[in-house]
Formats: C-alpha cells, structure tokens, sequence
C-alpha cells in the first residue's frame, strides 16, 4: 500500500519568503514557526497564550497542514520578544516589520517528501506519470487539506446557509461528531447535540469546548436567531467555511469543463469531495490554453467570457440549487464571497528525485524521496496522488458525501425544488433566521536524480501515523 506522511519526517514543508521585508523595527515581531502534529489555528492560539495577547494578534501567511512537520513565518503583534521550545512547536526569531504577515509573505512553498509502500509496478507508473506531468502538469485542484469540514463531518455550512438552513448550519459548526475528537471534546458535542435548544444548559458545555459561549449567550436573549448566533462564531472558523465553500464550487467547474473536453479519456484521482478528472495527454494546442487560462474563485459579479467555462459553472450551480446572484454571501460578517483568480494548471518546479531504497517499514517494499516546489495555494499531495496515479476511470459524485445526519436536528426544507434561470438579477433570497502562469524546474532538463541525498531523511523514531493514497 503506497504511503505518505507516515512519519512527521517524510512530509517537510517550508514556506519561501523575502527576507528584505523583515528589518529591526516595528510593532510587528516576526518569527519562523516549526511546528510536528499541530494545524497553523492550533499553533497560533499556543503562540498567543504565550506572548499573552488575543489570538487575533498572530497573523501567518496560510493554513500548514497538520501532519508532517511545517516551517512558515508568523507575525505577533507585541514588543516582547518571546523564546519558546516544546514538543512539536519551536520558534525562531527573525526580527520586526512594520506590516503583519499576510498571504502575501509567501512567494511558494518548498516540500521534501518520502512516499512508501512501493511495488515495482508502482515504480513504473510513478516513473510513467513524472515524464507526463514535467510536460503537461496538472489540475490545480483544491485538495482534501482545503475541507477539513467534510472530514469533521460539518459538511459544507455555506450552502446550508445559502438554502437558508441556519440553524441547522449552526449546529453543525459547533456539535457535529468528528473521528478527530478526543474523548472530552466529543462527550461535550454529545450533550450538545441532545441539550440543543436548551440554551442556558449549553453555556457550560461551550467552556468545556473553549468556544462558541458567545453563541449561546446570543441565543438565551433572542433564541431563534440562529444567523445572529453566527456572528460569535470566530472570524477565522467562519472564512475557513466560505474558502472551503468556494474551493468546492471552483474544482467542481473545473471537473465539469474537463470532463466536457475529454469525455471518456480522462483519469481520475480520489478526493474527499468525490473523484476529480485530470488529463492524460495533451495537444501542444491544450496545453498552451491551460498554461494561460485562470478562473477565479466565484463571487455573484463573475461572468465567464468562455462559453464552455461558463457552461460547466451553470451545471455546477444548478446541481447546488445556487443562483450565480446569490454568490455575493449569506448576509452575515465573514462569509462574503471574494473574487480571486487562481491559475488552472499547476507544473512542480525545482523537481528533485532520489533514488528508491529499502522501505524499512514494509517488508519488501521500497521507499524513493521527492523535493519540488510549488505556487503558494498549490497542494502537494495533489502532486503526489496524480505522480503515483493508475490508469484508472472513475465517476465525479454530484455531491460529496456530506449530508450527514445529526441527532434530534429539525431543520427547513430549504429550497430544494426550486428553479434557476441563469444569471437573473442581483436579487438577495432572504435568509431564514431560524432556522500566474506555471512555475519552471531550475536549470530545465528532466528532474535530477539524486542518489546521494535522500530528502526527507529519518529522523529518529517516530510513532508511525498518516495519510495514504
């Protein structure tokens, strides 16, 4: 079985930034954050604690996945100076700017992989796969690290908030089971779940959780303004739902488009949202179209020029019951679509391979180390499931599995049966209150294979826990 982030050490990502922008003065202390079996929200709130300031104080560059270990600058804003070492979080002072650090810091990120568990078969395929994505790259896809809410079991809270089901998306935020929960934090959603409604009996579960207390102290003085309630749920957890929303609805019409273009030739990879196509081979004609088309991430002034573009995203809209004018946002601080462009083809550069070795995990198995660097908003592992891909077909699913039930839930039936007609006015449906162009490989040529240096090197014994492809 092929896998990757096995161990902390075979997944490495750095961020690559300017370093001019950090001098000697400012209110802006900048630090370098490495961080083992934390996310970037977890590693901020311990990184405020100790400098005792708000969270809201500690800015970074973008969400670092939780697995593997990460390096990324963040920015505090305070005069102290802080010196801080502990199991799996360690900072390193860099110095002081004027300005906090935005996405905008990071210019690309820098990866060192291990992948194991391979057969010879799967040599061959990755090798086979290497030569096609050099030449040809691959779909910029949002990957599974951008809907962590589908893997919580949330689902995706804008588009019950946009079918007008706050209370349900209320409740999905804060009480849905997750298998990521520990034992006090899932006993506290349980309670939640079967004291829902109970406002004054859910104030103390939520100091359990360390949250959402200012949702239910909005819900004792007016109980069934659910969207209200909303505005107390954390700026940072509410736009983690609008970009998962939006990532969902740009790689769905990126799906449609290159299903319509290649129809029965495409390939798949598995995703959390389903199964999402890509190419194979491409005219020297496709291939210099994707190298120059972006599309952005939709809000309701999008109107795509290219009819076929522009065909995949009604059929996307209609398949969520969307209206192109409602992409402006629920009426609520924190989930108001932004129009972003994102380019739709992504090439690794800098691509490094070494070569394979004994997989010391795995019997029999061989273990072979990549480093490449890509665009800031690019997934590796995207990279990784598309260079050890089979050739195998697959079905897009209209919807994720994501509808999950939730215990004693009485929600509005939303507007399920409604009819679209596409690009009508800029209308708002009110809402129920109750309810740039491909990085190159340095130096050109085909990726360089290294016997000498193995990235992503042992480090000592780790207890073994990851992802797989």
């Amino acid at each position: 079985m092929i896998r990757f982030k096995y161990r902390p050490g075979d997944f490495l990502v750095r961020e690559v930034y300017d370093r001019a922008r950090i001098g000697d003065s400012g209110p802006y202390a900048i630090y370098e954050l490495t961080k083992v079996k934390r996310s970037t929200l977890e590693a901020a709130t311990r990184l405020a604690e100790a400098a005792h300031v708000s969270p809201s104080e500690v800015s970074f560059a973008g969400l670092k996945d939780r697995q593997g270990r990460t390096t990324q600058l963040v920015s505090v804003r305070t005069s102290r100076r802080l010196e801080l070492r502990e199991p799996g979080f360690e900072l390193r002072w860099l110095g002081r700017s004027e300005s906090p650090v935005d996405a905008s810091w990071n210019a690309a990120n820098r990866f060192e992989i291990v992948v194991r568990g391979l057969k010879d078969l799967d040599l061959e395929r990755f090798h086979r796969n290497l030569a096609e994505v050099e030449v040809q790259g691959l779909p910029n896809y949002f990957d599974d690290q951008r809907f962590g809410c589908l893997r919580h079991g949330q689902g995706l809270i804008v588009r019950a908030l946009l079918d007008g089901r706050a209370e349900e998306a209320l409740q999905r935020v804060i009480a849905s089971p997750s298998r990521f929960d520990g034992e006090q934090e899932g006993a506290a959603k349980a309670l939640l779940r079967r004291r829902w409604g109970e406002w004054s009996a859910c104030k103390p579960l939520a100091r359990r959780l360390g949250r959402y207390l200012g949702v239910f102290e909005h819900l004792e003085r007016a109980p069934q303004d659910f969207l209200g309630a909303f505005r107390h749920v954390a700026h940072r957890e509410r736009l983690i739902h609008l970009y998962a929303y939006q990532s969902f609805l740009w790689n769905r019409t990126v799906a449609a488009w290159l299903r319509a273009r290649h129809g029965e030739d495409t390939l798949f990879i598995d995703t959390d949202m389903g199964a999402l196509p890509v190419w194979g081979e491409l005219s020297n004609e496709e291939r210099s179209l994707f190298e120059r088309t972006t599309l952005p991430l939709l809000d309701s002034r999008y109107r795509p020029s290219d009819p076929a573009i522009r065909s995949a995203l009604l059929e996307v809209l209609r398949a969520e019951r969307v209206r192109p004018s409602e992409l402006e946002g629920p009426d609520l601080a924190g989930f108001q679509f932004k129009y972003q462009e994102r380019a739709l083809l992504l090439r690794p550069a800098k691509l490094r391979i070494a070569r394979p070795r004994r997989d010391e995990s795995e019997d029999g198995a061989l273990k072979v180390g990549l480093e490449f660097e890509l665009p800031r908003g690019a997934y590796a592992t995207l990279v990784l499931k598309r260079l050890f891909l089979a050739n195998k077909r697959g079905k897009l699913a209209s919807r994720p599995e994501e509808e999950r039930k939730i215990p004693q839930a009485k929600w509005s039936s939303g507007a399920a049966n409604r009819e679209l007609r596409p690009w009508e006015g800029r209308e708002r449906r009110p809402m129920r209150r109750d309810g740039g162009g491909p990085m190159r490989r340095e130096g050109g040529g085909p990726p360089r294979r290294d016997g000498d240096r193995f990235p992503g090197r042992d480090r000592g014994p780790e207890r073994p826990r990851g992802g797989r492809t």
